[in-house]
């Protein structure tokens, strides 16, 4: 096994990180939504806080790992699912409204957020 960073090897994994955290956040939050009125508030509480607290180590995780590599001079670029726009990423959140994460980039100057429905909105140039 090579010590070498492998930008196709990493590229595929975070995909795959976005699109599997992604996907099973998305129906535990749903899950949760619809057993709102069938548990006690002490349980929904503790599953939600939970759920949270997953959820934020996912974002770091991912985010660590994207600051990790552009700390080594690799640029990640994410593509505006709607208009094709592509900017630098600049961080990395996850929205219990949209349920996705949400990649932070420059626009115009200005911080914006676009949804990151996948990771094949994401790309490594080396």
């Amino acid at each position: 096994m090579s010590s070498r960073w492998q930008p196709a090897e990493t590229l595929k994994a975070i995909n795959t990180f976005i699109a599997e955290t992604s996907a099973v956040s998305a129906k535990q939050i749903y899950l949760l939504a619809l057993a709102r009125t069938l548990i006690s508030d002490e349980l929904y509480t503790e599953t939600d806080s939970k759920l949270e607290s997953d959820i934020a180590e996912n974002v770091t995780l991912l985010s660590q790992l994207c600051m990790n590599l552009q700390d080594q001079g690799v640029i990640i670029q994410v593509k505006h699912p709607e208009s094709g726009q592509v900017a630098e990423l600049a961080g990395i959140a996850y929205s219990t409204e949209s349920i996705s994460y949400q990649a932070g980039v420059k626009e115009s100057g200005r911080l914006a957020t676009w949804p990151l429905f996948d990771g094949a909105q994401i790309r490594i140039i080396n």
